[in-house]
């Protein structure tokens, strides 16, 4: 089991990396670490593998406090987005390399290390140079070389991202195989909202150097704590709103024949007149005749393959994307009636004059009135 408490990463010049992050991980767990670039994700793989070392708090590993212990002495597997394969050793000599530093007797070492050439299903290219390879065989060869150590902890940092689309979701759907059948308690690192899903028991959103949410897959996906989450794992929509009295918020047009949204959750603490985000994914807007729904203005429609995306505008001039399943009998410039599928909306608030951009404050659950 890894264990993080309350750890801390501030760089010489002041900046904040990492702020009081706490996190347990199970055995054979597979924890993904997602945000954007320089929210600390990075840092926090570097601070447990021993790469770098933190400001405050702690680090155990399977009960041992790791914190000050040299990286060679942890036990850990570490896979580089960049593959840092020697470019003068085979593939096999590269994976080999570790177990020759432990002095594992040589038959013992080719055993090990055709295994895990097989494992990652490259034993063709045991005698191959680095050069010689495509990025997907790098990424196989490095994956070998951690394995091949057999670690109680594998991490990887954004091992996917130097690939083209189509070898990323080849490779991903065979990591995720391959991680769950050998149980390895795994922390990966990713910018990539879809390799969090496939891949993670458990995802952690990061947002400058704090973790902002952690929960399954699902959990983040359909209950995200906040309308960064909601953005930044799928699409989403954000449309502007004002609080009006008795708990409801106007968004400037009428839904389901009501020009309120009433919420749900107690929200004494919003004035009226505040403003908020109201978040809503795309495909959570949904056809609606006359009344019931409001007027969007269709400026482009996208064919994705098992849906449309329709792209728009409100009446009040807020921009929106809907996903829409099946055949369309609209074309751009015409308009269309839509509504919100109840129970998936979120709403925070924010200050009124950086509506669109503030950091979150909290989240509410909302229902159409």
């Amino acid at each position: 089991m890894l264990e993080l408490r309350e750890v801390n990463k501030v760089f010489s010049m002041g900046t904040v990396a990492v702020k009081n992050l706490s996190l347990s991980l199970v055995d054979g767990e597979i924890f993904v670490l997602l945000g954007p670039s320089g929210c600390g994700k990075t840092t926090t793989l570097r601070i447990v593998a021993g790469l770098e070392n933190p400001t405050s708090g702690r680090i155990l590993l399977d009960g041992r406090d790791i914190t000050s212990m040299p990286p060679e002495k942890r036990n850990i597997g570490l896979v580089f987005q960049d593959y840092a394969l020697f470019p003068h050793m085979s593939v096999a000599q590269n994976v080999a390399f570790g177990l020759r530093v432990r002095r594992l007797p040589q038959e013992k070492i080719k055993q090990r290390v055709a295994e895990a050439l097989e494992m990652v299903r490259i034993p063709e290219l045991a005698n191959r140079l680095p050069k010689t390879l495509s990025g997907g065989q790098k990424q196989r060869v490095a994956l070998a070389r951690a394995l091949v150590m057999e670690p109680g902890l594998l991490l990887l940092d954004e091992p996917l991202a130097a690939l083209d689309a189509k070898l990323r979701d080849e490779l991903r759907q065979e990591l995720s195989v391959l991680l769950k059948k050998l149980k390895i308690t795994t922390l990966y690192v990713t910018h990539d909202q879809t390799e969090a899903l496939a891949l993670g028991h458990r995802v952690g959103v990061m947002r400058t150097g704090e973790l902002v949410q952690v929960g399954t897959p699902q959990e983040i996906y359909r209950k995200p704590a906040n309308a960064f989450v909601a953005r930044f794992i799928g699409n989403a929509n954000v449309l502007i709103g004002r609080m009006a009295s008795g708990q409801r918020i106007d968004l400037g047009f009428t839904v389901l024949e009501k020009r309120h949204l009433n919420m749900e959750s107690d929200v004494a603490d919003l004035p009226p007149g505040a403003s908020v985000q109201v978040v809503i994914r795309p495909e959570h807007l949904v056809p609606a005749n006359g009344a019931r729904g409001f007027a969007f203005y269709i400026q482009d429609i996208q064919f994705l393959g098992d849906r449309f995306r329709l792209l728009g505008s409100t009446s009040t001039g807020a921009v929106l994307a809907a996903d829409l399943p099946g055949a369309l009998d609209i074309a751009a410039g015409m308009p269309a009636q839509l509504s919100f599928r109840e129970g998936s909306i979120y709403v925070e608030a924010v200050s009124g004059d950086q509506a669109s951009h503030s950091a979150p404050d909290y989240t509410r659950d909302i229902a159409i009135a």
